[in-house]
């Protein structure tokens, strides 16, 4: 456990210059010479959806700074190593004094664990708290300045053992080929999300699923009783649409989520591993229902998906199970 009793609070816009990022949309952006990192909303990829070419006289922000969504993911805060631009709704934090990348690091955890318990889309927004009020939880020296040295010590502490597999290769063939169309709503039950606002969270146990692309959904933990059980499929209808992930444990849904039920009909008993598959696949369909088409409810019951399908038409479930188990590193999976 880390010892608190002599962290205190800073202002950020104390201890960085905050920028508004460079606003640029990536469909309009020119890829012919692409050399510059683009970095958008998204949690996944260390915020970079990809390269793009230099635009005449516009800002390029050096490796170093530190990004923030303001929307999408919001509160996602990624150090970056290359130079790069930004899209809108993204901050650009640069350093008011030298710090090290582990320092940096150390602060971009506390960014979202702060933005993760306190701000919210629609709510209490970001965008508008990050260059004035905004504060960070830190490690104090006995001046009751940020502890820059007790933070990079800290990072330096940390170790990860290598993940080992005794299972080192798949043989069996996805074989998409022979997949087939189903109504998702033929084997789902499709149930809503409720919408609970951060002010009126309580921190718990329970894990509160987002419309987030990261974490497996888990935007916070409360202390309200679960609307969903586990065993089920989270899937995003808003904010970042199509992420689909499979929920172990009894949880919350925000109103932009739904959750997927295995039917009766079935005849499978739903388990990590068909979970895993689903939620992939899903993923997978992200790309139809962006911007203008929302998947909405009717939409998602009546979307269809491709899946491997047994001799009498029916998903075949135990084969995705089986799958699922021939990959490498699924002997990992807790």
């Amino acid at each position: 456990m880390i010892d608190t009793n002599n962290w205190k609070r800073f202002l950020l816009h104390e201890l960085f210059d905050i920028a508004m990022g460079s606003k640029f949309d990536m469909v309009q952006m020119t890829f012919d010479n692409s050399r510059i990192n683009f970095v958008g909303r998204s949690a996944s990829n260390n915020g970079v959806a990809g390269t793009v070419d230099v635009v005449p006289d516009a800002k390029i922000y050096p490796a170093g700074d530190i990004s923030l969504a303001l929307g999408g993911s919001l509160g996602t805060a990624c150090l970056q190593n290359k130079p790069f631009y930004t899209s809108q709704n993204v901050a650009v934090l640069h350093a008011k004094e030298e710090l090290s990348a582990q320092v940096k690091l150390f602060i971009c955890s506390i960014i979202m664990f702060e933005c993760r318990t306190k701000y919210v889309a629609f709510g209490r927004e970001l965008n508008k708290h990050v260059r004035r009020d905004f504060e960070l939880y830190l490690p104090a020296d006995s001046d009751g300045n940020p502890n820059w040295a007790w933070m990079e010590q800290y990072m330096d502490s940390l170790s990860v053992k290598p993940i080992t597999t005794a299972v080192k290769s798949s043989k069996m063939p996805l074989g998409i080929e022979s997949w087939k169309e189903f109504h998702l709503g033929d084997w789902f039950e499709v149930r809503k999300g409720k919408r609970l606002t951060s002010e009126d969270q309580e921190l718990g146990e329970v894990p509160y699923i987002g419309a987030i692309d990261s974490n497996n959904g888990v935007a916070n933990h409360i202390a309200q009783d679960p609307i969903h059980e586990g065993n089920t499929i989270s899937l995003s209808y808003n904010g970042s649409v199509g992420e689909a992930f499979y929920q172990p444990e009894a949880y919350w849904s925000t109103d932009d989520v739904n959750a997927l039920y295995l039917k009766d009909c079935a005849r499978h008993e739903m388990n990590e591993m068909i979970g895993l598959f689903v939620a992939t696949v899903l993923r997978q369909e992200k790309y139809r229902f962006s911007y203008g088409r929302k998947w909405t409810l009717p939409n998602m019951r009546d979307a269809i998906v491709k899946l491997p399908a047994d001799d009498d038409g029916n998903p075949n479930w135990a084969w995705m199970e089986q799958y699922m188990k021939s990959l490498p590193y699924s002997d990992r999976i807790a």
